[in-house]
């Protein structure tokens, strides 16, 4: 998410789940694998028959999944809004303008902690070296999700730390960074 207001007592930060780069991914690895998939069931159909292409057809199946995710990912975003004077936050989940689930709020005294997570992200083929990246997450009690702030490879860590330290600064918790 990013920053879309900052006055000093308020704080919005909205943007699509996961970031952009996930978004980007799930759509690139949907088409490679829907489309791909779907050529070669195309052509195992034609010179064999139907129960050969069968697997090529579960793995066409498979990639238009996850393209829909990724479409669907693109069209939803998440709103974090913070209010220093009322000591309150509030979490929504919008796809096309439309509420998705529940919006959940809670007091500052509900927020657990700020953190941020460091982690590897492999490719989907296993090949070529993993990511670093960095993401920082906001726990709230009573609430199952963990609400994640930001997420960016290593070398854009100076963003999301900023994020996390105005998160922390307006909740009045410091950020836990465990490296």
């Amino acid at each position: 998410m990013r920053i879309r207001a900052d006055d000093g007592d308020r704080l919005v930060l909205s943007g699509p789940p996961g970031g952009r780069g996930t978004v980007a991914l799930m759509l690139v690895v949907g088409v490679a694998l829907g489309f791909g998939s779907a050529a070669i069931g195309a052509r195992v159909w034609r010179a064999a028959g139907f129960w050969p292409a069968l697997p090529p057809a579960i793995g066409a199946a498979a990639g238009l999944a996850i393209l829909l995710g990724g479409v669907l990912a693109a069209l939803t975003t998440d709103r974090l809004e913070l209010d220093r004077v009322t000591r309150t936050g509030r979490w929504t989940r919008r796809r096309l303008g439309r509420l998705v689930s529940r919006p959940i709020d809670f007091p500052f005294g509900r927020v657990r902690r700020i953190w941020i997570q460091r982690f590897a992200d492999a490719p989907p083929d296993g090949e070529g070296g993993s990511s670093e990246k960095i993401r920082a997450v906001l726990a709230v009690k009573g609430v199952r999700r963990r609400i994640v702030l930001d997420e960016a490879e290593v070398q854009r860590e100076d963003r999301v730390r900023g994020i996390a330290d105005r998160v922390g600064q307006l909740v009045g918790l410091p950020v836990q960074d465990p490296a």
